[in-house]
């Protein structure tokens, strides 16, 4: 009887972890603190590992910056990927395809054992915005969960779409209107 009393604490103990909770960090929090904020295409995926443990590096094409300098290409690492028959998923990463257009709130991945410098987005996910085209209009998805495949897949008026993918969605212009108007010098 103890084991089983044992095994079921376990067992709820995990499903309590892998349900956990996280509060998305608010919208200005992640402007202030990125050092870059760019609009970028997936143009290459490769595979690093660090101590067994695969990460996506993606090389991408920026076409606008918003905030730090402007450079192209980028590197991009996310903890994850396939080595071989292994794939390693990490909760929050989004996983990343050639061709995907994001909107990138980023800081420097100085992790020192990866040969090549790259950029990391803010909270994996939390910090990458998929660009999608719907009704006429760009709109970005957070790429938290499969909010962005849902928003896409969605059949209903766009602004329906938005308030059915479980993360922050709004149409691009808006977005980028709200990061200049946080990084617009205050009154002096």
């Amino acid at each position: 009887m103890r084991r089983t009393i044992a095994v079921l604490v376990l067992l709820l103990g995990a499903a309590t972890v892998a349900g956990a909770v996280v509060c998305p960090a608010p919208l200005a929090l992640m402007i202030r603190s990125a050092q870059r904020i760019v609009v970028l295409r997936i143009d290459q995926l490769t595979i690093e590992t660090d101590e067994g443990q695969p990460f996506t590096l993606a090389t991408a094409a920026v076409s606008e910056t918003l905030k730090g300098p402007h450079e192209t290409p980028l590197r991009l690492r996310l903890p994850g990927g396939r080595v071989g028959g292994f794939v390693m998923v990490v909760p929050g990463a989004p996983t990343l395809r050639a061709g995907d257009e994001y909107l990138a709130f980023l800081a420097p991945d100085d992790n020192p054992r990866f040969a090549e410098p790259a950029w990391r987005s803010f909270n994996l996910g939390e910090g990458l915005f998929a660009l999608i085209r719907k009704s006429g209009r760009t709109w970005a998805v957070q790429a938290t969960g499969d909010a962005p495949q849902r928003f896409a897949a969605c059949t209903a008026a766009a602004d329906q779409c938005a308030a059915q993918a479980g993360a922050m969605v709004e149409e691009l212009s808006v977005l980028k209107a709200r990061i200049r108007e946080v990084l617009a010098p205050g009154p002096s």
